[in-house]
């Protein structure tokens, strides 16, 4: 009872198009209760065994909205582990969770949807290795340019081979010299914690899953 019945029946179309144009299976997910403690297994096995998952490798993702302890969870699966990478996972859950927060729980999925049509697309468009070459020419080419204008700069700074050549003859007479220990100073403080966790991972059926969890 989180959507209306008209909100519902645009989800279940916006679904149903992502499959027929993907050949992916996608599963928006709602609970009052969660009975198996962790929202991630909880969405692992209700993707396992309700039959999701298309192929061999039971290609698909999975959003599971949990009201009992406000958690949502992604659940992805053969080739939707390759296509939800860490960039995708960051994407939906910074746009996502402040909608579930608020209560906008359509808008959370559309997002969803919206997000996952992007990414599957531009991975259809640009292979893994593909992306790792742009990113890595760009990369060096930023890196160039930048070097190249702050070596322009130095015009009047050579290299030198010996740090004698930076000290005016005579003006320094070293008779006696020593290291004397002063002190020390150690700092601590609390590693961060993040409220969302993910990787991939075995279900009980023992399947590969990936995505992640959090609290909204």
């Amino acid at each position: 009872n989180l959507f209306s019945d008209s909100e519902e029946e645009e989800l279940f179309d916006l679904i149903n198009d992502f499959i027929d144009e993907y050949n992916i299976d996608m599963i928006v997910v709602t609970i009052d209760e969660n009975n198996k403690g962790s929202t991630s297994k909880y969405a692992d096995d209700f993707f396992d065994y309700n039959g999701y998952g298309f192929g061999s490798e039971y290609d698909g993702a999975l959003f599971l909205v949990s009201m009992e302890d406000r958690d949502w969870a992604i659940s992805t699966c053969g080739e939707g582990n390759r296509i939800f990478d860490d960039a995708v996972l960051d994407s939906i859950e910074y746009n996502c969770v402040d909608y579930l927060s608020t209560g906008d729980y359509y808008d959370a999925c559309f997002e969803f949807i919206s997000i996952s049509e992007e990414a599957i697309h531009d991975y259809n468009t640009f292979p893994l290795f593909s992306r790792l070459g742009i990113s890595l020419i760009i990369g060096f080419v930023i890196a160039f340019i930048t070097v190249s204008i702050m070596k322009g700069q130095l015009k009047s700074v050579r290299r030198q081979n010996a740090a004698s050549v930076y000290t005016k003859a005579g003006s320094m007479n070293v008779t006696l010299s020593n290291d004397v220990f002063l002190y020390s100073h150690v700092s601590k403080r609390a590693k961060p914690k993040n409220n969302s966790s993910g990787g991939s991972r075995t279900s009980s059926s023992g399947r590969s899953h990936g995505g992640r969890s959090g609290k909204f």
